[in-house]
């Protein structure tokens, strides 16, 4: 049986040097052999895989703390909803018979409370111009269980006109939030709400021209689950028909929960 010794002092002092840990720590070799130094690459996947496990151990420590607070913990009703919703995003809505029967279902939806709404599905929100949908959805993209971000069916063409195909999959993708600090509840990854789709001009990349609007929505129909994609719309669902075709349209309807203004509602703005 080899005899078993612990690291002399001075390369115990060596090791903990090049490693950064606290040097009363025990190294057992066998035979006394004195330890090899640590190349630079050696210490540095040292250091990148040490980051990585406190990583892991922090998520998990944070994740059991989760388990043990309810989803909402100040959130008992949609009024309260609500009112969180207009302190985290600065938006404020009036709330008049035009609009009071959407923001319901929708406060419902995102609440996560006696929802009418299949909670799988995004929400499709269509009215006339100028009803407040974008409005309503700024108010509702931080919600604790479902954050969006959102964008616009005309931003994300230009976008793409300038950088080409990978905007594309930039937004077939979930987001990537860059602002966790202080937005998204820390959320690295959140849905995507795409604002006024169906009057977007056709987009052309040296001189490839699609429909990026749709193409993004048949990736995300093909790649992700459950309510990470939203949209409003000026159009009828007849016209979005019309707009992106028979198959897109079929995906819409399997993708979204309809919610329609009233068609009597008229434009906020001023």
């Amino acid at each position: 049986m080899q005899a078993i010794s612990t690291i002399p002092v001075p390369v115990k002092s060596q090791l903990s040097s090049q490693l950064g840990e606290n040097q009363s720590k025990e190294y057992p070799l066998a035979n006394g052999d004195e330890l090899p130094e640590l190349t630079e690459g050696e210490i540095m996947e040292y250091r990148i895989q040490k980051k990585y496990r406190l990583e892991r151990e922090a998520k998990r420590v944070a994740y059991q703390k989760s388990l043990m607070q309810p989803l909402y913990p100040t959130i008992q009703s949609t009024e309260d909803f609500l009112l969180y919703c207009q302190q985290r995003t600065g938006q404020n809505i009036t709330i008049d018979q035009e609009n009071a029967q959407v923001i319901n279902l929708l406060s419902h939806y995102f609440a996560g409370i006696d929802c009418q709404l299949n909670p799988m599905k995004g929400i499709l929100l269509y009215g006339n111009i100028g009803t407040g949908k974008t409005t309503l959805m700024r108010l509702m993209q931080e919600a604790p269980h479902a954050s969006f971000a959102i964008e616009s069916a005309q931003e994300i063409i230009n976008e793409y006109a300038a950088d080409g195909v990978q905007v594309i999959e930039k937004y077939s993708r979930l987001i990537y939030n860059n602002n966790t600090a202080s937005r998204y509840f820390g959320n690295r990854e959140i849905g995507l709400c795409i604002d006024d789709i169906g009057t977007e001009t056709e987009a052309a990349n040296f001189g490839n021209r699609k429909n990026v609007v749709a193409e993004i929505l048949s990736m995300r129909y093909a790649q992700l689950h459950g309510p990470t994609t939203h949209l409003t719309t000026n159009l009828t669902p007849a016209e979005l028909k019309e707009a992106y075709g028979a198959r897109i349209y079929d995906r819409l309807r399997e993708m979204f929960n309809v919610v329609e203004f009233p068609h009597t509602a008229q434009s906020r703005r001023q």
